[in-house]
């Protein structure tokens, strides 16, 4: 039996008015992929992982230039 791993990278580009979008925005589209991916059985536990992106990822500000995501609650 083959299992499959989807990893999904962001690319954030620069904090510029255009492109500092809150975080239930650059999921959106994650979220509508989700929706046709793998067997049904897999897709709460996809739901799950955008929103662990949404809740880990945090906008522009100094020291950083871009949005950045965190490793996620629980790790140090």
């Amino acid at each position: 039996m083959k299992s499959f791993v989807f990893l999904w990278i962001l690319a954030l580009g620069p904090a510029t008015s255009a492109t500092a979008q809150a975080p239930r925005e650059w999921t959106a589209g994650l979220e509508r992929e989700v929706k046709t991916l793998g067997k049904l059985a897999w897709r709460p536990m996809l739901q799950y992982d955008i929103m662990l992106h949404r809740v880990d990822t945090h906008p522009a500000t100094l020291p950083f230039e871009f949005p950045w995501e965190d490793t996620g609650r629980g790790y140090g």
